[in-house]
């Protein structure tokens, strides 16, 4: 049996208490869509999935209440656009948008759940040698 139809082979799944929360960030600030009907449970949503793009991210509410963050790395046409909504939507700016030396423009937020959100454009493919001395010259 191959994954559920419309899903990812692999998916991030986000679990925690404030399902509600993550899912309304993660519609605003990356114009994720929920592509099945959630499962309510204690008036949240006990499990969400959302398209992002054309993967899919999984969130699901804890039976004991207690959050689990994750992270997940996500490649937009325009990080720092997306790093702005994502802040503008709650999310609390953990990194802002920088040329990372292995060749990415790249930040990162969390949100209201404690997840941490890696928000990417694709630079470049640095060579090794190159990304160990760009990491040289940082220090």
């Amino acid at each position: 049996m191959a994954q559920r139809p419309g899903c990812s082979a692999v998916s991030p799944y986000l679990l925690g208490p404030k399902t509600d929360a993550v899912v309304a960030f993660a519609t605003a600030a990356f114009d994720a869509e929920l592509i099945e009907r959630p499962i309510r449970r204690e008036g949240k949503f006990a499990q969400a999935t959302l398209r992002i793009g054309a993967e899919t991210v999984m969130v699901g509410l804890t039976a004991e209440g207690k959050g689990m963050p994750a992270m997940a790395h996500l490649y937009l046409d325009d990080p720092d656009a997306s790093f702005a909504a994502a802040v503008a939507a709650g999310g609390e700016a953990v990194l802002a948008p920088a040329n990372q030396p292995y060749g990415d423009r790249a930040g990162s937020v969390r949100d209201p759940g404690g997840n941490i959100w890696w928000i990417a454009g694709f630079g470049e493919i640095a060579p090794l040698d190159g990304v160990a001395a760009r990491l040289a010259a940082k220090r």
